[in-house]
């Protein structure tokens, strides 16, 4: 059997033992999810929000859109159910989504 300390365990390592690394004393502290019951017509984040979570829908429907200032909506992309959204590098959100029929979407702090 294959033994390895903390400190000299590595992801190839990893590997050979047959699990992830995690440290002793890890920074990582475990989040919840939540589930966000939205009607047709409403948002649940705008452009400019923080991006705070990622999001699954579990039931119903999304459109991801951009309103250009005096215009019409653009629709972006269109969620469905078991599709994950929100993702990006920006700090904030630059389109917004809008539940199109009653929505269950669950949120995945970032």
């Amino acid at each position: 059997m294959l033994n390895f300390s903390a400190v000299e365990r590595n992801a190839e390592q990893d590997a050979l033992v047959g699990h992830a690394y995690v440290p002793e004393q890890s920074a990582y502290q475990p989040q919840t999810t939540s589930l966000v019951h939205l009607k047709p017509g409403q948002r649940l984040f705008g452009s400019d929000d923080a991006k705070r979570h990622i999001y699954i829908v579990e039931a119903g429907h999304i459109q991801v859109r951009w309103t250009p200032p005096g215009d019409v909506a653009e629709v972006i992309e269109e969620v469905g159910v078991s599709m994950v959204f929100g993702l990006g590098t920006l700090g904030h959100h630059v389109y917004e989504a809008v539940a199109t029929r009653d929505t269950r979407v669950s949120c995945w702090p970032r």
